[in-house]
């Protein structure tokens, strides 16, 4: 062969190779543009479709937590009991049994893996199997950055009967014994609600409301009612300027402040405060800010 058919030869190989280089970068492209609209389309569609948990406002990214199957260091939503079932202490061969729970309980979820759901009662963490769990409605028991929301447009179920949150009661009492050694002396009222309550009437022409069974902050379970004796008005009270100044270094804010109806949607209550821990709540403080404003509500 000589060099000239040589040469031709060489330059058709080498127009062959180089197209087939530009089409797998045409199909590496493709593919590639394809994977982002399907990832983009996937984060619309969990950040629009969230509320199937923990309602419409919940973040997308506690969503995906859900979703990538990972346990995490916060609530994410709360979930429902299908049916009668143990809870574990940890997921392995034959675990120990954490506590049992019943149909209808409400437990704090944490997060999936696998067929196991990392769950919450009580303070006690412990796990289940997923498909034990039912979802909460729309608006029903929002969480958001770890923390159950009460308000205006949110619901908690009238079957939910949250105990009082032993992180929130352990806060309570370091902030009382606090008082106590500066001399001031309070007492608690109450820090869940009843059945039986009764929505303060109203005239029809009011311009505000007063919380309901459903969405009052005592049926989180991370709520408290203060009472001073002898003093008809809270705010005035020394333990009542004491709770303004300094709750916040305890984790604690006040829910329904004065001035501030227009935001909350409800007339103002000096006694009642709200646990949200300590860096939320000094935050909140610092920027004079509500509930509804801070978790943009």
């Amino acid at each position: 062969m000589n060099e000239i058919r040589k040469n031709q030869i060489k330059r058709i190989l080498n127009q062959e190779k180089r197209k087939r280089k530009a089409k797998i970068r045409l199909v590496a492209g493709a593919l590639a543009v394809s994977m982002g609209l399907t990832l983009a389309y996937f984060s619309f569609f969990n950040k629009n479709n969230a509320s199937a948990d923990t309602g419409e406002n919940t973040s997308i990214v506690e969503s995906i937590n859900e979703l990538n199957e990972e346990y995490t260091d916060k609530v994410i939503s709360y979930k429902k009991l299908a049916e009668d079932s143990p809870a574990y202490k940890v997921v392995k061969t034959n675990p120990e049994i954490s506590y049992r729970l019943k149909k209808g309980d409400y437990v704090e979820f944490y997060g999936q893996k696998n067929t196991w759901a990392k769950i919450s009662k009580n303070g006690q963490i412990a796990y289940i199997q997923y498909d034990k769990l039912i979802a909460s409605k729309d608006n029903e028991l929002v969480v958001k950055r770890g923390l159950l929301m009460d308000g205006k447009n949110y619901s908690i179920p009238e079957d939910f009967n949250e105990a009082f949150d032993p992180e929130v009661e352990n806060a309570l009492l370091v902030m009382i014994e606090a008082m106590k050694r500066e001399g001031y002396n309070i007492g608690v009222s109450r820090n869940l609600l009843e059945k039986d309550f009764a929505k303060q009437e109203l005239d029809k022409d009011a311009e505000f409301d007063y919380p309901d069974y459903k969405n009052h902050t005592l049926r989180t379970g991370k709520s408290v009612e203060f009472s001073v004796k002898d003093n008809k008005s809270f705010k005035e009270s020394n333990e009542g300027r004491w709770l303004q100044a300094n709750a916040h270094k305890f984790g604690f804010i006040l829910r329904y402040p004065r001035g501030e109806e227009n935001v909350t949607g409800f007339y103002p209550n000096d006694r009642v405060y709200r646990y949200v821990g300590v860096d939320i709540a000094t935050d909140m403080y610092e920027n004079d800010m509500t509930l509804e404003e801070y978790f943009d509500l």
